[in-house]
Formats: structure tokens, sequence, C-alpha cells
């Protein structure tokens, strides 16, 4: 929902965003431009396009300016960490093309968020050189793939780096990083040359660890919680490595130790490739339990059911928990008989949450609570390739069915999503999608009992930003940090070119806003109207019903569909403000069901207001109608549409009182539901 500036001056709540982190050494505040948003958006000064006071779904955005903040040529902003002094770490990506880098560098940036100061952090090789060439020229910086903090004193990070060029040669084995250590001295951090390992040096700890060139291949990280070993995903030839990394009593050097590590199969007519690696945090020793996302591809690169499998870390070394496991949920691609799993993550009390996945499209997002169905999906002593589900077609799907605790189906009506991040003190779980939209919920209780709260969807509004072509975008999942904020980075980036320099951006999102959303400021000027977008709701509640795929399914009693800006005049939200909303809907694709749903807001001025809908019917409905329960009135308005968008006015005024109110609204009855809406309309007579 959105307070669209429509016919003058736009109004809008002032919200505090805390500032993630506490104050370390030369931390300083800087004065703020104005009130922070629910959406804050870092870059680079007049880099912010047509984004103004609110996102595309109406929650309030601000736009922050950070001196010199910036990417080298050829690198973009990714995954983002949290570090242990409130300091966040963003990867730095080189923007390939078919197997080439576009930059020289490989880097890391940290973003202190209180004194809104960046630096860039070049990664070394083994020698000091901070760019890199092949013996031929060519560019070949590598690209940060996994990051976890270590803590410790000097709030030391762990990172490692896939390199660019599949065969450098043998001085780039001697001396360009797989795996370093970013730590602080002060103010500044840095990743010095002796905290930093090639694939060479790594193999000279245990010799024979990397003869099959698998330490060039490190991706993501996860720490495993009891322990602090670490686990990384391995992409040639796909695998899993445990490794410890150690700070040297009394010097700022690191060490490393390599560990168990576990091959996954080669298999006719199929390549498979760990994508993440993610830790169960309530494992223990002995115990400690981690989740890998493989993609799966036919020869000739052609997309196949992504899996997940489950592991555990013991004194015998790492074993399989479950064989590789899709949700079971029918495709209707021949070529993709069933849905796979895309994104993964445990919550805080161990739930597995995971994301469906059929090339750019969702679906539900499932849930795993332990000693459920989950515990039933044990290895059967077959061979790793033999589990193959066989489709209605007879094609075949590597990974077999293992039916979810739980089904959330609102992430039916979103496309696929590239990460899930958790807020560990509050059992929010946010969905960040690959168009830029977040899905959030909070959970409550555990097991069987668990209960779902719904947080108001959001567009984080990429689409407002420049889009120079032929750059392209997109996010990488972040993480939840001081003050409930979730941090995203997005990017730019133009892979066809060397250096090429694009935008990259932090985004910060206030997450108690989306489960307490703030009123929206209704205009009292005459003549000003007020668009009140139905995803600003304060109504989270769900249905638990039984499940299609999973044992329960989880129905929003505010379900939302995503709406685009087109076709003109006729599209939902079509309104002449670029960028996508949201509009409450069912499920199934059909009008709402009836129940009430409540919005807060705020009137300036008491008086008489005229109400418009922007609604939908189908052509079927003719009978549907919308309830308002506002300041104790009550109006009923008829909204059959013939299964187009329209803008349909309430009969008369409704008087509103000066103050806090809250809009309710519902079918009168259940013969008269079934409309879709997209915003409230508000203006002073």
């Amino acid at each position: 929902m959105r307070v669209r500036r429509l016919c003058g001056v736009l109004l809008c709540g002032a919200l505090v965003l805390a500032a993630a982190g506490s104050r370390g050494p030369g931390r300083v505040a800087v004065p703020e431009e104005g009130p922070p948003g629910t959406v804050t958006v870092y870059g680079r000064a007049g880099a912010f396009g047509s984004l103004g006071t609110t996102v595309p779904s109406g929650q309030t955005a601000s736009t922050r300016a950070v001196p010199g903040w910036g990417f080298p040529p050829g690198v973009m902003a990714g995954r983002v960490i949290g570090a242990g002094d409130g300091t966040l770490v963003v990867a730095g990506v080189t923007q390939s093309w078919e197997g080439r880098s576009r930059s020289a560098q490989t880097v890391l940036t940290t973003f202190d968020p209180v004194a809104r100061r960046s630096t860039t952090v070049r990664v070394p090789t083994t020698t000091g050189e901070t760019s890199v060439r092949t013996p031929a020229g060519a560019l070949a910086g590598g690209s940060v793939r996994g990051l976890v903090a270590l803590g410790g004193p000097d709030d030391a990070v762990a990172f490692t780096v896939r390199r660019s060029v599949a065969d450098p040669g043998p001085a780039a084995e001697r001396t360009w990083p797989v795996l370093g250590v970013l730590t602080r001295d002060g103010p500044q951090w840095t990743v010095r040359p002796e905290n930093v390992r090639s694939a060479a040096g790594i193999d000279a700890l245990d010799p024979g660890t990397c003869a099959d060139g698998s330490c060039a291949a490190f991706g993501d990280l996860a720490a495993l919680p009891a322990s602090g070993r670490l686990v990384a995903a391995v992409a040639d030839p796909p695998g899993l490595r445990v490794m410890r990394v150690e700070r040297q009593p009394g010097s700022g050097d690191y060490v490393v130790r390599m560990g168990a590590h576990y091959p996954f199969p080669r298999m006719e007519g199929l390549r498979v490739a760990p994508r993440e690696v993610h830790a169960d945090p309530t494992g223990v020793e002995g115990d400690e339990r981690f989740v890998v996302g493989l993609d799966v591809t036919a020869p000739d690169g052609t997309p196949r059911a992504p899996v997940l499998q489950a592991f555990t870390l013991s004194g015998e070394g790492i074993r399989p928990t479950t064989p590789p496991l899709i949700p079971g949920t029918r495709s209707d691609k021949k070529e993709l008989p069933f849905v796979g799993y895309g994104a993964l993550r445990y919550d805080r009390d161990g739930n597995l949450w995971a994301a469906r996945h059929s090339n750019l499209n969702g679906g539900s997002l499932a849930l795993y609570f332990p000693g459920g169905n989950l515990a039933a999906c044990r290895p059967d002593g077959r061979p790793a390739g033999d589990y193959r589900t066989r489709g209605a077609d007879g094609a075949q799907t590597w990974g077999v069915a293992c039916r979810p605790d739980f089904d959330l189906v609102q992430a039916n009506r979103l496309v696929g999503m590239t990460g899930l991040i958790p807020d560990p003190d509050t059992g929010v779980m946010v969905a960040l999608t690959l168009t830029g939209t977040l899905m959030s919920v909070r959970v409550s209780g555990h097991g069987p009992g668990m209960t779902f709260r719904m947080g108001t969807p959001v567009d984080l509004g990429r689409v407002l930003l420049p889009q120079p072509t032929p750059l392209t975008g997109d996010s990488w999942p972040g993480v939840v940090a001081a003050g409930h904020t979730l941090w995203i980075a997005a990017y730019q980036g133009d892979g066809s070119r060397d250096e090429v320099t694009g935008d990259q951006y932090l985004y910060a999102v206030r997450l108690s806003d989306l489960f307490d959303p703030p009123p929206v400021p209704l205009s009292g000027l005459p003549g000003q109207e007020t668009v009140v977008q139905l995803e600003r709701t304060r109504t989270g509640t769900t249905r638990l019903r039984a499940g299609v795929d999973a044992t329960v399914d989880v129905d929003p009693d505010a379900y939302f569909g995503h709406c685009a800006p087109w076709p003109a005049e006729t599209g939902c939200g079509y309104d002449g403000v670029p960028g996508n909303d949201f509009i409450l809907i069912d499920d199934t694709g059909f009008g709402h069901q009836g129940g009430p749903i409540e919005i807060p807001v705020h009137v300036a001025v008491a008086g008489r207001y005229r109400v418009v809908y922007r609604v939908w019917t189908f052509e079927n409905v003719p009978n549907a109608a919308v309830r308002l329960e506002v300041a104790g009135s009550t109006v009923v308005t008829p909204v059959n549409t013939n299964g187009l968008w329209r803008i349909v006015a309430v009969p008369g005024t409704v008087d509103l009182p000066a103050g806090p109110q809250v809009l309710r609204l519902s079918a009168p009855s259940p013969a008269r539901r079934g409309w879709g809406m997209s915003w409230i309309g508000f203006q002073r007579a």
C-alpha cells in the first residue's frame, strides 16, 4: 500500500529505523537528511532514480547517500552478513560472462550503518598482489561466495573465493586466494596475505587434499554451532569439505585445518553441484546437522529439479540423514516433471524451511519440524545416485518425495525465491524473491502445534532505481542485524564487457513494521486524494487446513497476489506510478473470500470523506459487495466490474473523526464475496 501524491503534497508518517550494531572504535553517528522509512536504500549519491518516499507496495521509503560508496569496475555487490561489531560485510562478485572475469580484483566491502562509512577491502594473493591476470593478460578477479562470521577479538569473517578461470596455471595455484579471513584492526578492516590460502597452500597442509582440484571450487560456507567447524560446498568435483579456521593465540594469524570430505555421486545423464549449505543452530557436539541445496542439470546444462539433502557431522565424519529430497509437487513441464527445492534455511528452533523452485517459478514454502515427516525420510541403503522418481510421462527426476509438515500457500503467487533469512530473536523468516519482493512470516510454538502470522508483503522498488541498458540487476540474500533490521544487497552488472561500473545498493527493512504497520496518514486537504494500499493491513492471521502436498496448508486470511501496472487503464495497478504492488485475492486466484481485514489510518482533519475502491470481479460474480466499517459507520457498496479493474465509488460520504482509526473491510455475506482489491482512495469533501 502506498500514500501517493495524486493531487498535492504527500503526507507520510515518520518511522524510526534502528541502526545496526553498537558503536565500535571511531564510530560516530551521522545526521539524517530526513525520517527513515520502513525501507531505507543506501547507495551512491544521485543513483536512486525515481524512488521517492514510498516503495511500490506502499511502505514508506527513504534514501541515504554513502560517501565513497562503490565497487571496483567489473564487480557487483553480493551476499551480506554481519560481523561481530555490527559492521556489514558485502561479498564482491565479478561480472563474469561465459566463464570469463570482467575484473582483475577480488574484493569485500564493509559498511558501518552508524557512521555510514563504506570501505572496499581488496583480497590479496599470498604474495600480496591485489590485481591478477592470466599469463595471457586476461582479467582474472574472483568472486567471494561464502561468508561466515568467526567473531573473536578482531571480529573475523572467513570467506571463500571462486576463481573465474578454469585452468590458470601452476603459478596461480600457488598464489591465487581460495580461502581467507577478513579482520578488524581498530577501525580498519583488512585481509592480510598471511591470512589468505591458495589451493596449493591448502594441499600442503595435508598432501592430496586438493589433488582433484576441489580446493579451487569452494562455494558457500556454514558454521556449525557447537564445534565452530566450517562446512564448505565444493562445486567441482561436487562435494562437501569440513575445516577449522582458528586464530593463533597472541597474533593476528589464522591457521586452517582440513577435515572430513563427502563426495556427491557422479550419475549418467545428470550433474549435481551444491549451491548452498546451512547449519541447524540447535545442533550439538557429535550431532551437528546441516542441509545442502543441490542444483541438478542435464549434461547440456538444461536445468532439472533441484534437491535438498540433510547431513550430520559426528566422529564418524559426514553422514547423510536423508536421501536427496524433492517436495513431490508435480510440474506441468515435460522436461521438469516435478518441482524441486531452491532456497533453504533453518530457523532458531531447528525447523527446516525450503522454497519450491521450477526455473523462475516458485510455489508453496515448505516447512519440516524436528521429529516430523523429515524424520521418516531416511536413506534406505541404495547408492546415492539410485534415488530417482519417475514422472507420468516416464521422465526421471533425481531425488525422492518427502511430504512437508506445513506448506505456506502465500508463496504460490510469488516467483521463485533466491534466499530465506531468519531473525533468530523473533522467530521471523523472510523470503526474498527473484523480483525483489519480500514475504515474511512469524512462527510461534513447536511441532504440530505451531502457529503462523504473516507480515505485509513488500515490493522493494528495484524497478524505480535507474535501469541503464544493458546492465542487469538482481538481489542477494542477507542478514537480520540489530534493531530487527533486514539487510540485503541489490546489484547491477554487465558481464559482456570488461570493467563496467554499475550501481550497487544496500536495502534496510524494518521488520517490525511488517507485522505492526504504522497508520497510513489521510490528507485533510480538500480535493487531495490519499491512496491506501491493502498491503498495509495489520491482519496477519492464518487458517490451517488439510494439505494438498503437505500435511497441513497454512492460508492467510489476507492473501495477496502480484499486481502489474499494465495493461494501461485496465491493469490492476495502473495508476501512473512505476512499479508493482499487490492485490487482495484468494490463493486459488478467485477473489477475496470475505473475511474481515483491518488497516490502520490516521485522520489529520475530521470531516466527510469520499471513498473509492480499485476493485475487480469475475464476470460470473454479479452480486459482489464490499462492506466498510470505520469510526462507528458501516457502508455496503456493490462492486460488480464484469471482469475488469475499475474504480468504484462508495455512495455518499463517510464521516471520519480526527485521530487514529481502523478501516475494516469484508464481504457483507458469503454470497457477496469474490472481489479482488488493490487500494482504497480517500478525499475530504
